[in-house]
């Protein structure tokens, strides 16, 4: 077994699966005591394709894309568990109902009904998974808006004088590009820390070969 790691940008490395893919339903990750079966994964992609409308809802994956969707879920379970130890306010559960109503008057109920026939899942708890998604969302969003630094004008003029050749090119509206590049990169820098920092805190292993 080998620990996650995530770093903003989730870890990808060869995967091997023994047998048809469809006909596993193994563990596929581990976030802390919680078990991600591949069964899981499955669910989960299909549930966020259902989100946007994308046909058919159902897909099911294999190899390094199905690896990634685990890290995802693996992500997303780390985010919902640091969520509640703080007494995070859950969303409203009338939001996921919404959802459905949304894709429904699109013309997307078979697709959901699909992936409830499927994975063998009632739609309460089809509708308790997009909660926990819009729950890892919204925490998310609250921490990279902490996380999104205030750029200085001297930080500016320090990134223009050490880069002169890039900045250059860049023009009239060179500042607010270089603001715009600092705050993204700090941003990111800080996520990464936070990311690395949960998945320390709650052991999450991938368990796939």
């Amino acid at each position: 077994m080998s620990r996650l790691i995530i770093l903003g940008a989730l870890l990808t490395s060869s995967l091997r699966l023994w047998g048809s893919p469809e006909l596993v339903n193994g563990a596929a990750a581990l976030v802390g005591k919680n078990i991600i079966s591949i069964q899981d994964a499955y669910v989960f992609r299909s549930l966020q394709r259902f989100r946007v409308g994308q046909k058919p809802a159902v897909l099911i994956e294999a190899d390094q894309v199905l690896k990634a969707t685990v890290e995802k879920l693996a992500l997303e379970d780390m985010i919902v568990a640091e969520a509640k130890s703080l007494d995070f306010k859950d969303p409203d559960p009338e939001e996921s109902r919404k959802l459905l109503r949304l894709q429904t008057s699109k013309g997307n109920r078979p697709q959901f009904q699909g992936i409830l026939n499927r994975f063998e899942i009632s739609e309460a708890e089809a509708l308790r998974r997009l909660q926990k998604t819009l729950l890892a969302e919204k925490f998310l969003k609250k921490k990279i808006d902490a996380l999104t630094p205030i750029i200085t004008e001297s930080d500016i003029n320090l990134y223009i004088s050490n880069n002169p050749d890039k900045v250059k090119i860049l023009g009239a509206e060179a500042k607010n590009t270089v603001a715009a590049l600092l705050k993204k990169e700090r941003a990111e820098k800080g996520l990464q820390g936070w990311i690395q920092f949960l998945t320390e805190k709650y052991s999450a292993t991938l368990l796939l070969p």
